[in-house]
C-alpha cells in the first residue's frame, strides 16, 4: 500500500505518516516545508515540498492507493476568515482534482467533531446533523460539502473523518500544538509549575490520542466500504472533564517527575457538565474500538512532558 499525505509536517499528518511507515506502508509526505525533526523521524518517506494551493501541487504526478488530506485550516488560521476558507475549500478542491488526474481512487479528509457544535450534548453517530458554531467548524464543514458534491460525479471513494479532541506528544516539539489540552497543561507545568483553567473545568471532552487517531485511520484504510461518500467518527470509548485531565497531569508531575504542580481555577462556570457520546459506526461494524483508559492517558502525558523537558 502507498499513501500520500498532505499536511505531513503538521500535528496529525506527521504522526500518521510515522505510524504508517511502521506498518510497512509506503508514504509520500507533502507539505510546504518540513522541520528537520519531522524529516528525521520520517526518513523512509518520500518528501514533496508543495503548497496545496499552488500550480506545482496540481501538476504533481503521484502513483498511490489513497490520499489523506490534512492541509486545511487549523483553529488558529480559522480566526482569519478569508485565509481559513481559502485553504479549507480550495485546498480540498485542488487535492481532489489531483487525485482525479492521477487516478487515485481513495480520498480521506480530516475534518473535526466541531462541525457538530462546540459544547456537545447527546448522542452523535456518523450521520449526525451538523451544528456550526465556530469558524473552525465552518471551514471543515464547507470542505465536507464540497467532497460530498465531488463524490457524486467522480469515481473516487471519499471518506470524511471527524476526530474528537486530539492530544498527545508531537513527532517534533517545533510543531506548535501547545494550545491543546492536556498539551498546554504539560507546557505550563514545566515552565511555571502551574496549570491554569480559565473555566471551572467541568466541560466534558472526548479525548483521543494521536496513537489512536492513527490506529483508527489505518483501520478505515483497510476496511473501505462500498459507498462513494461516507462520514466516519473517530472517538474514544468515554469522555472525561477538563478538570480531571488537569488532575491526571498534576499526578504525573508528582509521581513521575517529583514536581508539585498547583491547579488554578479562575471561574466557577460552567456549573454542570455536558454529557455526550460519539459513536463510530464505521469502525464499530467491524468490532473495532478506540480505548482511552486513565493509564493510557497518563502514559501519553509522560511523553508530552518528556518532549518539553
Amino acid at each position: 500500500m502507498k499513501i500520500a499525505i498532505t499536511g505531513a509536517n503538521g500535528y496529525i499528518g506527521s504522526a500518521l505518516a510515522l505510524y504508517l511507515l511502521k506498518q510497512d506502508v509506503e508514504v509520500i509526505a507533502i507539505s510546504r516545508t518540513f522541520n528537520t525533526g519531522v524529516k528525521n523521524a520520517l526518513k523512509n518517506a518520500e518528501f514533496i515540498n508543495a503548497d496545496v494551493l499552488s500550480k506545482e501541487f496540481l501538476n504533481l504526478n503521484l502513483a498511490c492507493d489513497a490520499m489523506i488530506h490534512l492541509a486545511s485550516a487549523n483553529d488558529i488560521m480559522s480566526k482569519d476568515f478569508d485565509q481559513g476558507v481559502n485553504l479549507s475549500l480550495f485546498g480540498t478542491k485542488f487535492a481532489l482534482e489531483l487525485c482525479k488526474k492521477n487516478n487515485i481512487r481513495n480520498f480521506l479528509f480530516f475534518s473535526t467533531a466541531q462541525v457538530l457544535g462546540t459544547e456537545l450534548k447527546g448522542v452523535y453517530e456518523d450521520n449526525a446533523i451538523e451544528s456550526i458554531e465556530s469558524y473552525y467548524g465552518y471551514n471543515h464543514y464547507i470542505a465536507e460539502e464540497y467532497i460530498k458534491l465531488f463524490s457524486k460525479t467522480n469515481l473516487i471513494k471519499c471518506i470524511v473523518i471527524r476526530p474528537a479532541n486530539i492530544y498527545g506528544a508531537m513527532v517534533d516539539k517545533l510543531i506548535d500544538r501547545w494550545s491543546l489540552v492536556p498539551n498546554c497543561f504539560c507546557k505550563e507545568g514545566v515552565e511555571k509549575g502551574t496549570i491554569t483553567l480559565m473555566s471551572s473545568g467541568k466541560q466534558q471532552r472526548n479525548f483521543l490520542s494521536l496513537e489512536n487517531i492513527c490506529k483508527g485511520t489505518f483501520e478505515l484504510l483497510n476496511v473501505l466500504r462500498h459507498e462513494n461518500f461516507y462520514i466516519a467518527n473517530l472517538a474514544s470509548n468515554h469522555c472525561i472533564d477538563i478538570i480531571t485531565m488537569a488532575r491526571f497531569t498534576k499526578e504525573v508531575f508528582k509521581t513521575v517527575f517529583s514536581k508539585d504542580i498547583e491547579i488554578i481555577v479562575k471561574s466557577d462556570e460552567p456549573k454542570i457538565s455536558n454529557t455526550f457520546k460519539i459513536i463510530s459506526n464505521a469502525l464499530n461494524q467491524n468490532n473495532f474500538q478506540l480505548n482511552e483508559s486513565e493509564e493510557q492517558i497518563k502514559k501519553e502525558i509522560i511523553k508530552i512532558i518528556q518532549l518539553i523537558s
